[in-house]
């Protein structure tokens, strides 16, 4: 009886364990997905506007306004859009801020964008001191190319993220550059805290992986978005998990 009970129980507890690391995979591929499609489609707004309307229409802030108003119906996670031409300089803007006129020619994101037509940012605060990121689709027009570029609201963006439901104290959140933090985790860190996490490379598809950070062994399902060098993490207590085994 006792071999056969150490028998069922390692049995059991292999099983058992396949199913809380598929679970944390399977989480965190919907959730990639949930992302991904998000910026897929900001993506896709932009550019379909930037296909649709030429650069003579758009260059009109009220007529600007109301394709703004347009977009807005569809998304409330627009929070402003500009227009800006191929030196660099917005010719037209709306939204709450003064940016009209503002020269952006030697910033490395009008570089990027210009040479491959779409650029999403990190998460800033930048002079508005509110979390957002910057989404910048190009069109050739003739013999010019141009820019269209839209901030998107981070809170919205953070709902998508933590909306993730793994007991107590389960989190997720992305990672960016350097380990910054794009998203704003349930528990412990801040908004663009630095996070003392392995260096991960590039991977396709999702890995889970039970690692110690901090004196803290937790387990942690990554995957890479799609469009966007952003490193999603579901973080799970084994503690929690384990506890019914």
């Amino acid at each position: 009886l006792f071999s056969l009970g150490l028998g069922l129980y390692d049995r059991f507890s292999e099983t058992y364990t396949d199913k809380i690391y598929l679970n944390l995979r399977n989480l965190a591929d919907n959730k990639k997905v949930t992302i991904d499609l998000f910026l897929s489609e900001r993506v896709a707004q932009l550019s379909n506007l930037a296909l649709t309307e030429s650069f003579e229409e758009l260059e009109g802030e009220a007529y600007l306004e109301r394709i703004f108003g347009v977009l807005q119906l569809h998304s409330k996670s627009f929070l402003d859009l500009q227009v800006i031409d191929q030196n660099g300089i917005c010719v037209s803007y709306v939204g709450p801020y003064a940016l009209k006129g503002i020269d952006y020619s030697r910033e490395e994101w009008f570089r990027q964008v210009m040479a491959k037509g779409i650029h999403i940012s990190e998460v800033f605060l930048g002079f508005r001191q509110y979390p957002h990121f910057n989404i910048a689709v190009s069109r050739r027009e003739g013999d010019r190319t141009w820019v269209l570029r839209a901030a998107i609201d981070s809170d919205v963006f953070d709902s998508l993220v933590r909306s993730v439901y793994i007991g107590k104290s389960g989190d997720a959140f992305l990672l960016g550059a350097d380990h910054v933090l794009q998203s704003k985790p349930r528990f412990g860190h801040a908004m663009f805290d630095t996070l003392n996490f392995p260096d991960i490379p590039h991977f396709s598809g999702t890995r889970v992986e039970q690692l110690t950070i901090d004196g803290q062994t937790s387990l942690y399902a990554m995957t890479w978005l799609n469009l966007k060098d952003w490193l999603l993490i579901i973080k799970d207590d084994p503690k929690e998990e384990f506890l019914p085994l």
